[in-house]
């Protein structure tokens, strides 16, 4: 629930529980997951480049997230300022989706890793198809552009 907003087009999260958590809720949970959004800071403040992806997920297919005006797949593209830009993609069902984003030909033959997991993935040519499971999240760093690439 944290990237969904973002994807939205929020530029932060204030995280409040107040009296209703626990010290140990606080350091196991919140601060981790603060401590993991903080690290995208350098693209949350870059340059939005979301136009320079599209997704299979744009639909609206439940009648929960038709209520909200939310797509199946939520996403966001930043590009910070050394050049690397993040996708980063919410899965908003309760079902396993598979999503395939296709990308403009800036991003196209970079190298890729999803943050999350720490897998590198084959440089994407015009798109990149994956797997997600219910309410996965899914941070995408494309390498900055190799020097004289363009």
């Amino acid at each position: 629930m944290t990237y969904a907003p973002i994807t939205a087009g929020a530029v932060g999260i204030v995280y409040w529980a107040h009296w209703r958590s626990s010290d140990e809720a606080m350091e196991s949970l919140i601060l981790p997951e603060m401590k993991r959004l903080s690290a995208f800071t350098p693209y949350l403040l870059g340059t939005w480049r979301d136009t320079e992806v599209s997704c299979t997920g744009d639909r609206r297919t439940a009648e929960y997230l038709k209520q909200y005006d939310l797509p199946n797949c939520s996403y966001c593209v930043r590009e910070a300022a050394d050049g690397s830009v993040l996708l980063l993609a919410v899965n908003n069902t309760k079902e396993p989706r598979t999503f395939t984003f296709f990308f403009a030909p800036r991003l196209r033959n970079r190298a890729i890793e999803e943050r999350f997991s720490e897998k590198t993935l084959a440089p994407a040519r015009r798109h990149l198809t994956e797997a997600f499971g219910p309410f996965e999240t899914k941070a995408y760093i494309f390498a900055p552009m190799a020097a004289g690439a363009g």
